[in-house]
């Protein structure tokens, strides 16, 4: 179809017999659909069928149809057809019909104008700004005919962005231009003679190329509606990339970003073409949000420019590291302190980062042994001495103590650093163990003979006792305390002395031990025991007359004093021996544990008697199991304490009926449980990973064993502190909201949520709004959590404007009194001005009028001017009206009055429609 509208659109000056001819090509037809079902990579070819071939020619590829032959006027209308066939495979084809009507050229001469630069004989240049805004007079083309006929002037060409008036000629602007879109327009304009019997017309080119004007506003895009960017960032880090578009074309549509606002300190910079840039130093502490204010201009004078304002939030980073007050600690502590103690001060560190970065935990990094001798308080940082200490085995300890901050609390992405110092801990030696023989019980024998005197050894005796304890408290002294008397009167006497064995430790400790010293000798000989002392064991359950034992003693007398009785030499003991066999029976039952020391004394029928040493050692046989010191243990622990984290000491005794005072073991029914015991002292600490949410109470039975195998149980319940472990989310953030501009207060605007990841109590979330109404950020924190951990987003809310004010016209009255028939086309009579206090579509104003439209025009920036000649009175209301829904008005009359020339006028003043006419005499032509 383009091809058969370029066609009717061909014109041709011929020569003829009578005058030139004028070629007008009407199309009629369907070619349009025709071409319109073709692909895009199908190639239209024309193959025209012409009836009156012999005057046409047609191009069968472009379509052009040239006049082959010369016309005649005679000839009328020719017909013929033009048919229009696609490439295979499709073979569509359509067909157009094609009247030209020959038309006798009239001698129309086209006049020029003082609006555009006339191109004779009938082109028009005109140039145009696209800012004009129509309706806008171009020109007023004229022409003249030797008749005197009258003529009618009309368009052929874009009739919706032009027009022109068929009796006056003005060629006027009624849509709008722009240079981007089109640069010239090639208008052809028809001039037609009304009434020769024969149509008569002329046609004139106007040619209206358009200025590029600086009318188009640079439009801001941003990447985001909110930038987050890293505390401490360095200098050149980029932030952002912004984008900024403009609509116009060259040096109008170059653009460039600043910063007009919010750039507090300078640390942000932004190069023209929009790339933001870190460009000082950022800190949380210091500022946590930025409202960058960015400009785009264009680059011609007077610009035009856009702004935003970009919230940026600087992320708080973990970014210090703690530190201890000093590099090492020393401290001296006993090898006897009792388990679990205190060991010195806590070591104490510091955090310059704030929460929850500052928050600090302190560990065992290295130095102890295994298993563990000290804890550390996981927040506190005190160390605890959790195992006996044994200077002899080790004195000194070298510990690393790390203390960790709160990196990764709040977000996993965050490290967690750390700082180091050395715990120096040196063990004194303790008197603790007192002196040990080597055997309980010593005999050896002296052997009496002439010149037997003081300082004679006694056979078979050599007392020794050391001490486990180191130093001073090691050193030992021997004495004999007891029994180093005169025996009675015996022939062959026996002594039992008590040896004492102390140390030089403060206090200092003590133990004794027996020596039996056995006297012989002579020409008469008591009897002799076989040895000269006789060590029973029993349990303590032996029955009474139980037998335990034989003491034995032979007549060293030949052939006299043979026979040989025995005795104790107390009574009530709890052994009684037979005075002639010497057994030796169990007196009563039950007998307490304990050990009893006897004299038996053997006597031959000579009445010379010689002692022995019977030492009756009672065993408790323990049948009563260990006891807890509580029916039910209950203990507690954050899931966030470290490993050898101390939760509680369970203790057990056994009764004091046995040989095993104190138990020796404890133990868990499991093994497969984050705690571990201590088997002597029963102190429970954290041995793996504590998490609330898996498993928040552990129920343990714990075990004591003393060393006769009897058992018992208790059960142990840790409950795990949950810790404030996550930060609240947001959810869905940022946030949007818009709130009328006369929004009442109470209104809501918007809800925001946000959840965390804790247990109760520390999922608990408060919202607040942080610093002014001008900031609008939400931190969301879990109160209850120690520290409390919070969020922030921002929440950007939109104050809509509403049309609540109605446009204000000046001005409102208007009068204007001017000479008859002097007012002519495209004349400014009054130029009014509109202004609306509201802001966007709302604030925005457009001029129109509703009376006397054919004859008066109202431009955009409020100039009323005339569209053809006037010569009477009229009166127009003249309308501003905003943009808003609903739209707002303000009208006002205007009149004019039109006078005869050389004589007085009347000047209407007042509020039309009643005016004070005041007559004025005319001196002047006024």
């Amino acid at each position: 179809m383009d091809h058969f509208e370029s066609v009717a659109a061909v014109n041709k000056w011929v020569s003829g017999e009578d005058r030139l001819k004028w070629l007008r090509v009407r199309l009629t037809g369907k070619a349009q659909t025709a071409f319109r079902r073709l692909p895009d990579d199908v190639k239209a070819d024309y193959d025209p069928s012409l009836s009156s071939s012999r005057y046409f020619n047609v191009d069968p590829n472009s379509g052009v149809i040239t006049i082959g032959a010369t016309l005649s006027s005679s000839s009328g209308h020719l017909t013929f057809r033009a048919i229009c066939t696609g490439s295979a495979p499709y073979n569509l084809s359509d067909t157009a019909v094609i009247d030209v009507e020959l038309l006798v050229n009239s001698n129309i001469t086209f006049i020029p104008s003082v609006s555009c630069l006339f191109l004779p004989p009938h082109t028009y240049n005109c140039t145009l700004p696209e800012s004009v805004q129509p309706v806008y007079t171009i020109l007023q083309v004229n022409a003249t005919s030797p008749g005197g006929y009258a003529i009618t002037y009309s368009l052929i060409s874009y009739q919706t962005t032009f027009s022109i008036d068929p009796s006056s000629g003005y060629f006027r602007l009624i849509g709008m231009l722009e240079y981007e879109q089109q640069q010239i327009y090639v208008i052809t304009i028809q001039a037609s003679l009304v009434g020769p019997l024969v149509p008569e017309m002329a046609l004139a080119t106007v040619l209206v190329y358009v200025d590029n004007v600086n009318d188009e506003v640079p439009v801001i895009a941003t990447p985001q509606s909110v930038i987050y960017v890293p505390e401490n960032s360095p200098v050149s880090t980029v932030v952002a990339n912004f984008t900024c578009t403009d609509a116009d074309s060259g040096m109008y549509g170059r653009t460039q970003f600043s910063i007009i606002g919010g750039n507090v300190g300078g640390v942000f910079s932004i190069s023209p073409s929009g790339q933001l840039q870190v460009n000082g130093s950022i800190i949380y502490s210091i500022t946590q949000i930025y409202y960058l204010v960015l400009l785009c201009a264009d680059g011609v004078s007077p610009t035009l420019s856009s702004n935003t304002t970009v919230p940026i939030i600087v992320v708080h980073l973990n970014s210090k590291a703690p530190q201890f007050n000093t590099s090492s600690y020393t401290f001296s502590i006993s090898e006897g302190l009792v388990p679990p103690a205190l060991v010195g001060s806590p070591p104490v560190a510091r955090d310059a980062d704030l929460p929850p970065f500052n928050n600090l935990w302190y560990i065992i990094l290295s130095g102890d042994t295994f298993p563990a001798t000290f804890t550390i308080d996981p927040t506190s940082g005190q160390l605890i001495l959790i195992r006996s200490l044994n200077y002899q085995i080790r004195n000194t300890y070298q510990l690393v103590v790390e203390v960790q901050d709160g990196g990764g609390l709040s977000d996993p992405g965050y490290p967690i650093l750390t700082g180091n110092t050395t715990v120096n801990i040196e063990v004194t030696a303790a008197n603790l163990h007192p002196p040990q023989f080597s055997q309980s019980v010593y005999s050896g024998t002296i052997q009496l003979s002439n010149g037997t005197n003081i300082g004679y050894v006694v056979m078979g005796v050599q007392v020794t006792c050391m001490d486990q304890d180191y130093g001073i408290n090691a050193q030992t002294s021997l004495s004999v305390t007891g029994g180093n008397n005169l025996p009675s009167s015996q022939a062959y006497p026996s002594y039992v002395l008590t040896v004492t064995c102390q140390d030089k430790g403060s206090p200092p400790l003590n133990n004794s031990a027996l020596v039996i010293v056995g006297v012989t000798g002579g020409n008469l000989f008591a009897p002799q025991f076989n040895k000269f002392i006789y060590d029973f064991s029993i349990p303590d359950s032996t029955g009474a007359g139980t037998l335990i034992g034989v003491v034995s003693a032979a007549n060293p007398n030949p052939g006299i004093g043979g026979f040989i009785s025995y005795a104790l030499n107390s009574t009530g003991s709890a052994v009684i021996v037979d005075s002639n066999s010497g057994h030796v029976y169990i007196a009563y039952q039950p007998v307490t544990s304990g050990v009893y020391v006897y004299t038996v004394t053997a006597t031959n029928s000579l009445a010379l008697t010689s002692t022995a040493t019977l030492i009756l050692t009672v065993v408790s046989i323990n049948r009563t199991p260990p006891y807890f010191s509580q029916p039910l243990y209950f203990a507690s622990v954050s899931e966030h304490s470290p490993v050898t984290t101390v939760v509680t000491n369970v203790v057990c005794t056994t009764p004091g009926d046995g040989t095993n005072p104190n138990p020796n073991k404890y133990s868990f029914n499991t093994a497969t449980v984050p705690f571990s015991i201590d088997p002597v002292v029963g102190l429970v600490t954290v041995n793996g990973t504590l998490n609330a949410t898996v498993t928040r109470t552990y129920t343990l039975s714990v075990i004591c064993h003393d060393l006769d195998g009897n058992t018992s149980s208790v059960l142990l319940t840790i409950y795990i502190i949950p810790y404030n472990n996550y930060a609240p989310i947001f959810v869905g953030a940022p946030y949007f909201a818009y709130v009328a501009e006369y929004a009442i207060p109470g209104t809501p605007v918007a809800t925001v949520s946000a959840t965390d990841a804790d247990l109760a109590p520390y999922n608990v979330i408060t919202y607040s709004i942080v610093g002014g109404n001008d900031q609008n950020v939400i931190p969301p924190s879990d109160p209850s959590g120690s520290p409390s951990l919070l969020s922030e987003t921002t929440l950007t809310i939109t104050v809509l404007d509403e049309n609540d004010n109605s446009p204000v016209l000046q001005p409102m009255d208007v009068k204007h009194l001017v000479a008859n028939g002097s007012v002519v086309p495209n004349t400014v009579i009054v130029t009014f001005t509109c202004t609306d206090s509201d802001t966007g579509s709302n604030g925005a104003t457009r001029f129109s009028i509703s009376t006397n439209i054919s004859l008066l025009a109202i431009f955009p920036n409020g100039s009323l001017i005339t569209m053809s000649t006037i010569s009477s009175n009229l009166s127009v209301e003249v309308i501003c009206a905003d943009m808003g829904t609903p739209p707002r008005s303000t009208a006002t009359q205007h009149r004019k009055k039109f006078l005869v020339p050389n004589h007085g006028f009347i000047l209407g003043f007042g509020q039309f429609p009643f005016p004070t006419m005041v007559f004025i005499p005319n001196s002047v032509n006024n």
